[in-house]
């Protein structure tokens, strides 16, 4: 133990006891403090017991460390950065956590964990469950020992390189599946006149989804405010949660300004003197943010109503309010919009996202292109 004498403003002397130890995690000597007014035998005494004590709480963490198990170290990559992360963000990370438990024993000691473990596991939930679920799942669990890592909880995570996720080949119908999430022009006219015999709001409302490739948690955060009339474009700014929680946009690219042709426009005009007239007349309505499509009441449209609405409707596809920002799109490119152009309106920041999931080549297309081939000559 060393002593270090200091005179404080007042005159009066402090002393200050230290001890040094070596971290078991790094290697590296430090050094714990204890301060005290005195500097007796007895004092010294008590001093040594309690820098004994701090030494003993560190080393006894650190062994806690070093045989930290799976639970106990995703469980807190989920909670190092709450209230840091994006709201949506957090949920996914905490809904995985359970998983990661679930699948694999949270008893057991991280650094035990093996990759035929892991391969053994993701094998069996591949053909349980879909691809993307899996691969969420997976992911989360390596972040989980990327922090490990970091914090020095485990020296070697070499083991996720010898983890092979195996995308499991597509069945015809699920490729056919893949091709059918956009509607052609004319598929998309049918629906949208059949949603507008149950519900001309609603259908309005997925027009305005088709004609601009918002996403639905964006459409359902547009505000009055976000609509720049004289340049005929809109704001996109938030996103708006199931649970009507204003949030940031889902990355740095979706934040964009979207602009409008004649019929988006006047989609818009309508929603805004109707929601002007509900505000004069309806006692109860309440839009103190004011949301541009909400429903009598005030409030934004629910996406499990919209859906289960589109549900009802007799089609021959399955389609979802996602569908029409895939409509969107795939009318784009159908149009020759160039893929820069489409990926800024929609905020994508990566070609392959748009052209993997978008751009597939319609029924118009390819009745074009055998047009042009009936007449190709060399």
């Amino acid at each position: 133990m060393f002593i270090e004498e200091r005179k404080l403003k007042n005159g009066t002397l402090s002393y200050r006891y230290g001890e040094s130890y070596k971290d078991p995690l790094t290697g590296k000597n430090k050094k714990v403090y204890a301060t005290s007014s005195k500097n007796t035998k007895a004092i010294h005494k008590e001093m040594q017991r309690i820098l004994s004590d701090k030494i003993e709480t560190i080393l006894n963490g650190a062994n806690h460390k070093q045989q930290m198990t799976i639970g106990e170290l995703v469980d807190e990559f989920a909670n190092s950065e709450r209230g840091i992360r994006k709201v949506t963000t957090q949920r996914n990370i905490d809904k995985y956590a359970v998983i990661i438990k679930k699948w694999f024993n949270g008893d057991i000691i991280a650094t035990q964990l093996k990759a035929i473990h892991v391969q053994r596991i993701i094998n069996q939930k591949l053909t349980e469950l879909s691809w993307s679920y899996v691969k969420a799942a997976y992911g989360y669990l390596r972040q989980s020992f990327k922090y490990g890592k970091r914090m020095g909880y485990i020296s070697n995570i070499d083991l996720f390189d010898d983890v092979v996720l195996r995308k499991p080949s597509k069945t015809p119908e699920q490729l056919q599946a893949s091709r059918n999430k956009f509607l052609t022009k004319t598929e998309l006219d049918t629906l949208l006149s059949l949603v507008d015999k149950k519900n001309h709001r609603v259908a309005t409302l997925f027009k305005f989804l088709s004609l601009t490739g918002l996403r639905i948690g964006e459409l359902r955060a547009l505000r009055t405010q976000d609509y720049n009339a004289k340049e005929a474009y809109i704001d996109i700014n938030a996103t708006l949660s199931q649970k009507n929680e204003r949030l940031t946009p889902k990355n740095e690219y979706s934040a964009r300004k979207v602009s409008l042709g004649e019929p988006a426009r006047k989609i818009l005009v309508e929603w805004l003197q109707l929601n002007h007239t509900r505000k004069q007349i309806v006692q109860n309505y309440n839009n103190p943010d004011n949301y541009i499509f909400v429903t009598d009441g005030g409030q934004p449209y629910d996406i499990q109503f919209l859906n289960k609405l589109l549900k009802s409707i007799p089609f021959h596809k399955h389609v979802s309010t996602h569908t029409f920002r895939h409509t969107h799109i795939s009318l784009l490119a159908e149009a020759n919009i160039p893929l820069k152009t489409i990926m800024e309106r929609v905020g994508h920041n990566e070609p392959k996202t748009t052209l993997s999931t978008y751009t597939h080549v319609t029924d118009e297309m390819k009745e074009q292109e055998q047009q042009f081939l009936d007449t190709l000559s060399v």
